[in-house]
């Protein structure tokens, strides 16, 4: 279940590495590889759920808390594309901040793309604040 949503998730994704990534590999391949490497991160699986929206039961996105050698991280979280620009990606980064905290995490780090606005909005919202900028560095494709 958690493949076929990290497939839909990346569908109009604001990510700039998803986008290209689905370009190059295709849907399929991206969400393989993408769910490989929350695989790989140390966090507990039993920590990953699925969110409905209450009203109807609607898969509305996902959110994987997860670690990393430096500690408690976002992980990875979205909103299906029917349900962009709803607000449930605040209630999905809210809800990722409350199991680290309820677990006693102090610290929780996370990281977006500055042109996924919303998102970087969402953290903005729930308390997090920006503490750098990471360059990701790659070869000219074509």
């Amino acid at each position: 279940m958690f493949l076929d949503v990290f497939r839909q998730i990346a569908v109009g994704s604001l990510d700039v590495m998803t986008r290209r990534e689905v370009a190059m590999l295709g849907p399929d391949r991206q969400a393989r590889e993408d769910m490989d490497i929350y695989l790989a991160m140390p966090g507990d699986r039993d920590w990953w759920r699925l969110a409905y929206r209450a009203a109807d039961g609607q898969l509305a996105g996902m959110i994987l808390p997860n670690r990393n050698s430096d500690g408690a991280v976002v992980g990875y979280l979205g909103v299906v594309p029917g349900l962009r620009g709803r607000g449930y990606i605040n209630d999905l980064v809210a809800q990722t901040t409350r199991f680290h905290a309820g677990r006693g995490e102090a610290r929780i780090a996370a990281t977006t793309d500055s042109v996924n606005r919303p998102m970087a909005a969402a953290f903005g919202h729930a308390g997090y604040r920006a503490c750098g900028i990471r360059y990701v560095l790659s070869e000219p494709s074509g």
